[in-house]
């Protein structure tokens, strides 16, 4: 128990750093987790549409814009107190059973579970329909799209064809998601209102499979592929095998995330 809380203190005086690093355009290297913050950031107010479609869409280049949700709602309305003022007894998805049945609990009690628990690698609350919620489907008053993203190419599809593509996300320490990539190969953007997450962007083809990417070939007997798990022990084994090349141009398309 001592030994995750003084990782997760570690951790968090890293990302401080990286944030305070970055403000002075200076990379963060942290050699003891193995962690470097190379992402370059630009402030939304100096970023038009077309300099974002050539900087980045169209090459595949991985971006941080600062201050897209500088006017949103939600930078008040989705701090815990008010989500449990509004949601508190609302359910919401923390998981899926063996038999694919999803798990849920109130936000109030989760937000107890993230303040008094004490779980290696906790759950990841992770809201996957929000527009069909019963109660939170209003969080969509909350935010507005950024102007780069305005067009839905989701919309030409049938209502019924239509994959998951609009989620909330909430989790303590090391909790977070397996590898993954976007529904249909699409890259999905993500705005974090409270908090910091750290992210490992893989290059799409012909960059690593994402086959390999999970890294379940280098995984040891009883090992799973949890985000923490992954961090700690699975992607340090990938970046030791030929498998994985360190690309001139860092690109999005697979993407694992984990809540810090």
């Amino acid at each position: 128990d001592n030994y995750y809380r003084r990782q997760g203190e570690v951790l968090d005086q890293l990302l401080v750093k990286a944030a305070d690093a970055h403000e002075k355009g200076v990379p963060l290297q942290a050699p003891e987790l193995d962690f470097t913050d190379n992402i370059e950031r630009v402030n939304y107010n100096d970023l038009n549409e077309e300099e974002f479609l050539r900087r980045y869409e169209f090459n595949s280049t991985p971006v941080i814009i600062k201050g897209v949700a500088d006017d949103w709602a939600g930078r008040e309305s989705w701090k815990m107190n008010s989500l449990i003022k509004r949601f508190g007894n609302s359910r919401f998805k923390i998981g899926e059973s063996d038999s694919g049945r999803k798990l849920k609990v109130t936000l109030k009690q989760y937000f107890e579970y993230v303040l008094y628990g004490r779980d290696d690698s906790p759950l990841y609350l992770f809201e996957s329909s929000l527009e069909d919620h019963p109660e939170a489907h209003v969080m969509q008053d909350d935010y507005t799209a950024p102007k780069y993203f305005k067009r839905n190419l989701f919309k030409l599809l049938k209502e019924d064809e239509m994959p998951p593509h609009r989620w909330f996300l909430i989790g303590p320490k090391r909790s977070g998601t397996e590898m993954h990539q976007d529904p249909l190969g699409t890259s999905a953007w993500n705005t974090s209102v409270q908090g910091y997450k750290r992210w490992i962007l893989i290059p799409p083809l012909p960059g690593l499979h994402k086959k390999f990417a999970r890294g379940r070939h280098v995984m040891k007997k009883g090992e799973d592929d949890e985000a923490i798990h992954f961090f700690d022990f699975i992607w340090p084994r990938l970046k030791q095998s030929e498998l994985v090349k360190e690309p001139k141009n860092r690109r999005f398309k697979t993407i694992i995330e984990c809540i810090q």
